[in-house]
């Protein structure tokens, strides 16, 4: 048989799981939006340079920037932004996989009835 102490670290254990598998699902789902977002900036990037007769340049919102050889500083821009996100996602998550890890690793001091060591 279990003591209370016992089913309450496999509770705890229980409820980190879970969380890690909702941060992991939130986190796939974003990184699959910042893909599709990279990829839909990159081909507007590339397109908005063709087919700009008949159309102000004032209809444009986010292209003008486009403009007069301007459109290369953009996709630079947007390209650095994505590279900072993917390098801060990584080194997020082997933050919190290593403190996971030393977590886990830790021996902790059995404890008394009332919760204090002796």
């Amino acid at each position: 048989m279990r003591t209370a102490q016992e089913r309450v670290a496999a509770l705890h254990q229980r409820a980190a799981r879970l969380r890690r598998r909702r941060e992991k699902a939130a986190l796939a789902w974003l990184g699959s939006a910042c893909c599709i977002l990279l990829v839909s900036l990159t081909g507007l990037v590339f397109n908005a340079g063709h087919g700009h007769t008949g159309v102000s340049p004032g209809a444009y919102t986010g292209a003008t920037m486009l403009f007069e050889s301007a459109g290369g500083y953009v996709l630079v821009a947007v390209i650095a932004f994505a590279v900072g996100a993917i390098v801060t996602t990584v080194l997020l998550r082997r933050r919190c996989l290593d403190a996971a890890g030393d977590h886990n690793n830790q021996e902790t001091e059995p404890k008394g009835e009332g919760g204090n060591s002796r």
